[in-house]
């Protein structure tokens, strides 16, 4: 199932594809599973190698055709998916030469898989599905196998899916945040101890599917109880929302050009800025103190469905730009935004994007992304050496 590949050299035009993947079913999202790599040495060939492994988990996604009638009127019914555990490893026997491999280690069924997203203080990653579910996906006692736990309870509207996840930490547990495609976005808290409380809700966010949501990740490192989140939806709305008072601090119509927003990003340690994206192909900065207009905007091609932010260097971002594969974007404080290298060999839309930081190396940043009808899984590098 493994295919390695020689690295390339990166450049400003092309990033390296280093070892491919193929899944069973369609790959929708991507998350690490561990915070920090392994390392070990090996000997290949009578040469000591540097091993560094990084754990990542996988969200599939595929839609089963049914000829019987009853069946076939519930979409829920077909919308089938899966959680796959896969290592990740990076050879290196000199400075320059490394070596990627990846191998599946365990897969774990779900209902369809729309988003994953890791804990930043655990192991846990935090799995979006069909059928408006949430499961806490763990590994077994014996480090290998996947446990999968529902969080939320079941929701009797079958056909509703939980589209987007995102996760933080807060002072008694975790804050989870998640949008659906009828338009609703919620935060729950989990605390340590297991129990689940709700936190803000709104049903009709959106007048369609709420395609992202996140949480402003400033506000809640600074002021704790008094969550901030920002959503995006097939409406063509971009909106913030104050948690404490329940109720929308903006509502941005047409925040791309009347087309659906499709993701919503924010950074550690800034203030007033959130990142959007849309259909119209383009990544959007914005200032939430005036909505009037964004204050950065870069056409990347394709559609843009994820926006990622590289763990230590934020100045870099991961783009996946559907139709048009995934890009690499670099900000510079100046207030530059550009598109600094291009991954395209993916054959079907780019849909999951993450970086591995754990397997970066002397300025090369390395990424992962998956796309959905040809299931395809891709590690690639970007070269920052040669970016001014």
């Amino acid at each position: 199932m493994v295919t390695p590949l020689s690295p390339e050299t990166s450049s400003v035009q092309n990033a390296s594809s280093c070892a491919f993947f193929k899944a069973a079913q369609n790959v929708d999202s991507i998350s690490i599973l561990k915070p920090s790599s392994s390392a070990r040495e090996e000997s290949v060939d009578g040469t000591i190698t540097a091993v560094v492994s990084h754990d990542v988990v996988i969200g599939t996604y595929v839609l089963e055709n049914s000829s019987n009638s009853s069946q076939a009127s519930s979409c829920a019914s077909r919308r089938k998916g899966s959680v796959l555990l896969v290592e990740a490893v990076r050879a290196q026997r000199g400075d320059e030469d490394s070596t990627f491999h990846l191998s599946l280690r365990e897969e774990a069924a779900l209902p369809a898989v729309l988003d994953v997203q890791r804990s930043p203080s655990s192991d846990t990653v935090y799995a979006g599905c069909a059928e408006s579910s949430l499961f806490a996906v763990n590994r077994g006692e014996d480090s290998q196998l996947l446990h999968c736990e529902r969080v939320t309870p079941a929701c009797d509207d079958e056909e509703r899916m939980t589209l987007s996840v995102d996760v933080v930490d807060d002072e008694v547990g975790k804050l989870i945040a998640t949008s659906n495609s009828k338009g609703g976005i919620a935060l729950d808290r989990i605390s340590n101890s297991g129990i689940v409380e709700r936190v803000f809700e709104k049903e009709e966010g959106h007048s369609l599917e709420a395609w992202s949501v996140c949480i402003d990740r400033y506000s809640q490192q600074q002021v704790g109880e008094r969550s901030v989140l920002y959503s995006g939806g097939d409406d063509g709305m971009l909106c913030g929302w104050r948690c404490d008072v329940n109720d929308a601090v903006f509502r941005r119509r047409n925040a791309h050009g009347g087309v659906g927003v499709t993701t919503v990003a924010t950074r550690t340690g800034h203030e007033y800025e959130v990142w959007s994206g849309g259909y119209d192909d383009t990544v959007r900065v914005w200032d939430t103190r005036s909505m009037r207009r964004c204050v950065k905007e870069l056409g990347v091609g394709g559609g843009v469905w994820r926006i990622k932010f590289h763990p230590r260097e934020e100045e870099y971002v991961l783009v996946a730009a559907m139709y048009e594969g995934c890009k690499a974007l670099r900000w510079v404080n100046s207030g530059e935004l550009r598109t600094v290298c291009g991954f395209d060999e993916h054959e079907s839309i780019a849909y999951g994007v993450c970086w591995l930081e754990g397997l970066d190396w002397d300025g090369r940043l390395v990424a992962m992304s998956g796309s959905f009808y040809d299931c395809g899984v891709h590690v690639w590098s970007v070269d920052t050496r040669s970016i001014g």
